[in-house]
């Protein structure tokens, strides 16, 4: 049901997580969110559903897009930034979310971004996740050669492998049961 981009988890710079693990009945709600707007999506002409297909030209921007100035992911945002100009998907959107139990969409989204953390936490491989440490050690010599927009990422990824060690166990658990990745 959910799926994050590949390429993107290998580039996206430190999660910040903050507050309590997921519970059991956050993550129902999501779930109950995510079927709600695979049903609406097919009535209506935008894409609102959790698998989103972010438009960027490069990888470059999607990671300055799915994050904030903090590190916090902020991909459920990029979200309903896309669908807020259709009222009618933002609308079913928010009802969605609001039927679900969550409170507002920055409920939503905050539970939203530590799902999605989780995933990429599942679906990132062990090498890929001791790359990522690795490139942070580069030295300056080794930099030279790089593009300078490659280096930019040089930066994003061991807080990217931090990011990805930082995912609570708990959060990791619910999201496998949750049957989200099936």
């Amino acid at each position: 049901m959910i799926r994050v981009l590949s390429a993107a988890a290998l580039f996206i710079p430190g999660l910040a997580f903050a507050g309590e693990p997921l519970t059991q009945a956050e993550v129902d709600q999501f779930v109950e969110v995510a079927e709600a707007l695979d049903a609406i999506d097919d009535e209506l002409d935008g894409d609102i559903d959790l698998d989103v297909d972010l438009d960027f030209d490069d990888v470059f921007d999607l990671a300055d897009n799915m994050f904030d100035s903090d590190g916090d992911l902020t991909l459920t945002d990029v979200l309903i930034d896309a669908i807020e100009d259709d009222e009618e998907a933002l609308e079913a959107f928010e009802d969605a979310i609001k039927e679900a139990g969550f409170e507002d969409t920055e409920a939503f989204a905050d539970v939203s971004d530590r799902v999605i953390a989780a995933v990429i936490a599942i679906e990132i491989d062990e090498s890929d996740l001791e790359e990522l440490k690795e490139v942070g050690e580069l030295t300056e010599k080794q930099l030279r050669f790089l593009p300078e927009a490659v280096r930019d990422l040089v930066d994003i990824a061991p807080k990217l492998a931090a990011a990805v060690e930082a995912v609570p166990e708990s959060d990791i658990e619910l999201v496998e049961d949750s049957g989200l990745l099936d």
